[in-house]
C-alpha cells in the first residue's frame, strides 16, 4: 500500500435478515447494490455467508462483506441491480483498529 495509495475497500462483519420466501441464499462472490435515485450502482462483493439462526419468516445470517471503506452504512443492501432482494445490514463491531493512522 505503501506505493498504491489508500486502501478503498474493506471486509466488513454483519447481519441479515433474508425472507424464507427467497428462492436461495445468496452465493459468495456475488455483487452487492445500493440504490442511487431510481437505478442500481455495484458497491461491493459478498465474500461469505452463514446461516445463523431461523425465524418464522427468515433467516438470520452472517456476512463477510468486501464494501467501500469511506461509507460502508449504506443500507438496505440489494443482491441484484434490479432492487428484487433488499438485505437490511447490521454492521458488526471488528475485532481490531481499522484507523489508518495508526
Amino acid at each position: 500500500m505503501h506505493y498504491r495509495g489508500k486502501l478503498k475497500s474493506r471486509l466488513f462483519l454483519a447481519d441479515i435478515e433474508i425472507a424464507k420466501s427467497e428462492n436461495e441464499i445468496p452465493k459468495p462472490g456475488s455483487g452487492l447494490f445500493i440504490k442511487e435515485g431510481d437505478k442500481f450502482k455495484r458497491t461491493g462483493e459478498l465474500v461469505n455467508i452463514a446461516i445463523a439462526g431461523k425465524s418464522a419468516g427468515h433467516y438470520d445470517c452472517k456476512i463477510l462483506a468486501l464494501l467501500p471503506s469511506s461509507n460502508p452504512g449504506e443500507s438496505p443492501l440489494y443482491q441484484d441491480s434490479e432492487g428484487g432482494n433488499a438485505m437490511p445490514i447490521k454492521f458488526q463491531e471488528l475485532p481490531y483498529n481499522t484507523d489508518s493512522e495508526e
